[in-house]
């Protein structure tokens, strides 16, 4: 069967009427919205949009492009918070460590204060491990923020007390031996 440019003209016009009967109240409310756009002007009339519909960043964007930025957008906030939260936990840490490096400082004043002098007019002899209520254990007189070993070990690290101040056997060491020339 062959049909002809006239029958295929006749045929589009009538399904091109049927499709416009149908669809009038939509035409009509598409119409609606473009007079009411263009009498907003016709560009920079949303404050919230200054583009044009069609235009502009991101106008073409597919949903799984849109998505894909938001995921990535999420992601960045997500390190974002991550990382400000790890300064936060950092700087905690660096006035953690000063507060016990200042508070082992006091400790050592403390015992001195409460022990005096040996015979020898030395500084006193100190546990650094025991935990009990004997007067010779520094970890008495500390009251520091960090745990007291953590702050032992802070001082190895900052050199205010030399790792082989304090005896393996005994676990003492002469307070001399703990930031030397301070706290006295």
């Amino acid at each position: 069967m062959k049909i002809t440019n006239e029958q295929l003209k006749q045929i589009i016009k009538e399904e091109l009427e049927a499709v416009m009967n149908e669809s009038i109240p939509q035409l009509y409310g598409i119409y609606a919205a473009n007079r009411a756009r263009k009498a907003k002007g016709k560009m920079g009339s949303d404050p919230d949009n200054p583009y044009r519909t069609g235009y502009g960043p991101g106008a073409s964007s597919s949903a799984a492009q849109r998505d894909r930025e938001q995921a990535k957008a999420d992601r960045e906030a997500a390190a974002s918070a991550a990382q400000s939260k790890a300064n936060a936990e950092r700087e905690q840490l660096n006035r953690d460590e000063a507060a016990s490096l200042e508070a082992l400082g006091q400790a050592k004043l403390k015992a001195i204060q409460a022990l005096g002098l040996d015979e020898d007019s030395d500084l006193p002899y100190m546990n650094a491990y025991g935990r009990d209520d004997n007067p010779n254990n520094l970890s008495n007189y500390y009251d520091g923020p960090l745990d007291f070993f953590d702050a032992i070990n802070l001082a190895k690290d900052a050199g205010e007390l030399s790792d082989n101040a304090i005896e393996q056997e005994s676990g003492g060491f002469n307070l001399d031996e703990l930031f030397p020339g301070k706290y006295i």
